[in-house]
């Protein structure tokens, strides 16, 4: 099995400073190698206490500077705030610097306030990220940026320094709604499931998501890579004292960041499909099944486990 770290930067200690916080981090970074972690990863999140992780190409190029066999991925690299060329520029240079140990975690975003603050439309979000993604994924395997669409024209320009290697079989999406699925699917990438469904779900969504890959792709759905939340400890009243306080905690910061409990989200273009789950991501702040955060003995956050 493949197990990863996954680092949140979260301030949500009273009193506690930045740069505490990525001390703290850095520290857990540079010891995943070390401790038998087979990757590294960082979600983008910009402009509260929620997740201070705004560039995480340039955090991953730091932690390829200080290791030589872990995989460095996004979970995920949010693409409607970003113009395409650059992203695929990063990512190139990413995989040039770690020698093709880059992982292209993709998705579309749903925090309202870092939409408002890039000056983004929420409701353009589904149809920006398709043809983005589109853009990237092709760039990053041929070279070459080029693209003609409704949001999104780029003249033939080429990508340099161009990747290490292909990014076919290391490029994973998030999903939650059915129609992410199917486009996953239809993209030829992998999926990226967090933990905010009940597992009977997942499952019956991802073995759907593996036919209908195979129908387009006539190859096997590469493995999903799942984001689990966990608190471990050898003593079991100590694990179930950091669920309690930790998980408890983050759940709660990720209900309060995406407003899961905002009605509105059902009459936005693109997310109608959180409008059918609200009720239970309510429920995500008294149980950690549906959103926390692992808590390892050392104190380290989010746990990456994929399954490639």
């Amino acid at each position: 099995m493949h197990v990863g770290l996954g680092l949140s930067f979260q301030n949500l200690i009273p009193g506690q400073t930045d740069s505490e916080v990525y001390a703290n981090e850095l520290k857990l970074a540079a010891a995943a190698e070390p401790s038998g972690f087979d990757s590294v990863w960082t979600p983008e999140h910009h402009f509260t206490d929620y997740m201070m992780t705004p560039n995480v190409t340039q955090f991953l190029s730091w932690v390829a500077g200080r290791t030589s066999r872990v995989k460095l991925g996004t979970m995920v690299t949010v693409l409607p705030w970003h113009d395409p060329l650059r992203v695929a520029e990063n990512f190139a240079l990413l995989d040039q610097l770690s020698e093709g140990r880059a992982i292209l975690g993709i998705g579309r975003g749903l925090g309202r306030v870092e939409f408002d603050a890039f000056r983004a439309e929420m409701g353009e979000s589904r149809r920006r990220f398709t043809e983005y993604a589109e853009a990237i994924i092709e760039g990053l395997e041929s070279g070459v940026m080029e693209y003609a669409g409704e949001f999104y024209k780029q003249p033939r320009v080429n990508i340099r320094p161009r990747p290490h290697a292909s990014f076919k079989g290391r490029t994973f999406a998030s999903a939650i709604s059915p129609y992410s699925i199917d486009l996953m699917a239809r993209m030829g990438v992998g999926l990226m499931v967090i933990a905010q469904k009940p597992w009977e779900m997942v499952k019956a969504e991802l073995d759907g998501y593996r036919k209908r890959f195979r129908e387009i792709n006539r190859v096997k759905a590469p493995k999903p890579v799942l984001n689990v939340f966990v608190a471990v400890d050898e003593n079991p009243a100590e694990a179930q004292r950091m669920r309690d306080v930790y998980l408890q905690r983050y759940a709660r910061s990720t209900v309060e960041h995406y407003e899961f409990g905002n009605v509105a989200f059902a009459q936005i273009e693109g997310y109608e499909y959180y409008g059918v789950w609200r009720a239970t991501s309510r429920s995500t702040a008294s149980t950690s099944s549906t959103a926390s955060s692992p808590i390892s003995r050392s104190g380290a956050r989010p746990t990456k486990s994929p399954g490639s």
